[in-house]
C-alpha cells in the first residue's frame, strides 16, 4: 500500500503523545527516507542556510531540553545540530 507523506504523518500522530516525542523519534530512530518525511526535509536546505536555520529553530523550538521534559531530548538536540552542520555546510 503507497501513502503519501500526509497520511504518514497522519498515522504516526496517533503514536506520539506530543510532537516533541514525534520529532525526537524521528530525529533518534527513523532513517533516510522517512525520517526525511517526518522532518520536511528537503534539498532546498542543503542550498540555503537561511531555511536551514528556519528549519533547524522550528525543531529547536519543540524539542531543546529548556522547554521539552523528554528524557532524549539532549541526544534528539545533538542529532539536530549535526542535521542542520551538514544542511549549511555547502549552503548560501
Amino acid at each position: 500500500m503507497n501513502k503519501n507523506v500526509n497520511s504518514t504523518d497522519e498515522d504516526l500522530d496517533s503514536y506520539f503523545k506530543d510532537e516533541a516525542s514525534k520529532v525526537i523519534f524521528a530525529l533518534i530512530y527513523l532513517d533516510k527516507q522517512i525520517r526525511t518525511q517526518v522532518l520536511d526535509i528537503d534539498q532546498s536546505l542543503y542550498e540555503s542556510k537561511e531555511k536551514a536555520k528556519k528549519w533547524r529553530d522550528k525543531l529547536a523550538k519543540i524539542i531543546h531540553p529548556d522547554n521539552c521534559q523528554h528524557s532524549r531530548a539532549n541526544d534528539a538536540m545533538a542529532k539536530l545540530n549535526d542535521f542542520y552542520r551538514r544542511m549549511t555546510k555547502n549552503g548560501k
